[in-house]
Formats: C-alpha cells, structure tokens, sequence
C-alpha cells in the first residue's frame, strides 16, 4: 500500500499470493528455494494459462526482491533475473482476449446477454459493459455518482482520474445516447445499497470480475478467436466484450458506415 497501488492491484496481487503460493503459505520465507517458484510456475505452464504464468512470475519477483531489500533474506534468490526467464514459452502463445468478427456471431452474443437468464443485475452489467466498452472494474462499480447530466439534459458518465487503470489521463467523461441514459436513471431507482451501485450483487456489494466473465463464459459461438495452442476453440470473457467492441467499430468505420444492419 506504501507503493501507492490501486486497491485492484493490491485485491490481484493478494490473490495470485493465496492462489499460486497457498502451498508456501506456512514455511518461512528463509526456506524457500528457487526451485519451490519454479515447481509453481511448472504447474500454471502446465495449463497453458501464459498470462497467468507471467502474471505469477512478476509478483514472486517483487515480493522475494522486496523481502531482500528489506533485510529478511541474505541474497537474492533470482540473482538478478527474472523468474519468467526460466520456462520455454512458445513464441506464438496466446496474446490477445477472445473476441468475434462476423455478424453472426454478434448477433448471437446480443441474444445471449439480452435473455441472461440468473441474476439481474449480471445481466444488466453485461449489457452495459456490451455496449460502452467500459473496463470491467468500472462496470461494476458504476453507482449513481457516476451519471450527470449538462445543460441539455443529454446524459454523461464521470468517472473520476482515481477509479480509472491510467489515472494520468485525469478524469474520464463518457457521453451516452439518451436512451441508454434513461435506461441507467431506471437503474437508479433500485440501488438501495449503500455505495449506490447500480449493478450489485445480492448483498449490496460490488460484483466480482469472475462473475461476469463467468457468465459470458457460458455463451457458446463459434469462430471465436484466436484458438488456443491445442487448437481449441477458447471461451470468451468480460474484456472480450472491449476487443469486440473496437473489433467491430473498426470494421464500420472503413466501410463508412454508421452502424450495424442485420
């Protein structure tokens, strides 16, 4: 907290802690070998999951170099190298998020999102993030705060510089066509939790990134790309709905058209 990290980052990095290095959790960290790390990250490679590798290999490096700069350890466990470094990575793994290009397949993802059928306020998250492109972080928790109106009475997201990933680029304003906004003030009539979340979970709370990525999961559509290493066909999650958004904004704008036609 002391390195100024967004509570995101600190909820990640807590959970690659429990998640990757729970078997570690009881031996002191004077007795943990490189090759204990190592072992880990076989079994995350093992998977074939390289970002969450990477994403691993990245915090065992902060959290042993921090240890040694703080005088818990006598030496550097990686002397200096990168944990990374250690594993074969194939050169064309995987590096973008699922996501669609033929219309189709949109189609079928509308219908999907539109006719969620478990908990509303998922459903109502998905169609959001679906049409925006927003992060998934600010999907969920988007509250009432969030949605103004100017002079016009046309409606607008503000999303202050501390709750964006960049919070350089200071506060973000997002316009919304007036039926989408009328569609949030809805919304607000049934944020009775206490941070004004419009899209919570059953307890009031913010909804999990895994929750909606979960759900999307389960929309099942073909040429979803690109494939995975084995040659599957991938499942699509949250961030997917950003690639597809941008996937399918880009093709509209060379075509100069305004918008899709089914």
């Amino acid at each position: 907290r002391g390195a100024g990290l967004k509570e995101a980052t600190i909820a990640k990095k807590r959970k690659i802690f429990n998640s990757k290095l729970g078997a570690l959790k009881d031996i002191p960290i004077t007795e943990i070998s490189l090759q204990d790390l190592q072992d880990i990250g076989c079994g995350i490679l093992q998977k074939a999951t390289y970002s969450a590798l990477e994403d691993y290999c990245l915090f065992a490096n902060q959290l042993f170099r921090f240890a040694y700069a703080r005088g818990y350890l006598q030496a550097d466990i990686f002397r200096g190298d990168k944990l990374i470094e250690i594993f074969s990575l194939p050169q064309n793994r995987i590096s973008e998020y699922p996501h669609i290009k033929n219309e189709p397949a949109l189609k079928s993802l509308c219908r999907y999102i539109g006719e969620y059928p478990h908990t509303g306020s998922v459903r109502n998250a998905l169609k959001f993030a679906f049409v925006t492109a927003l992060r998934s972080a600010n999907v969920r928790n988007l509250s009432v705060k969030h949605i103004k109106t100017d002079a016009n009475g046309e409606y607008f997201l503000r999303i202050p510089a501390s709750e964006m990933k960049i919070a350089s680029n200071g506060d973000m304003y997002l316009g919304l066509p007036r039926k989408l906004g009328e569609w949030l003030e809805e919304k607000k009539k049934h944020a009775n939790n206490e941070r004004g979340l419009l899209f919570s979970n059953m307890n009031g709370n913010v909804l999990s990134d895994a929750t909606l990525s979960k759900a999307i999961k389960s929309c099942v559509l073909e040429e979803v790309e690109p494939l995975k290493n084995n040659g599957e066909m991938p499942s699509l999650v949250c961030h997917s709905l950003r690639k597809i958004f941008s996937t399918f904004s880009n093709y509209e704008r060379k075509i100069g058209r305004n918008g899709l036609s089914w």
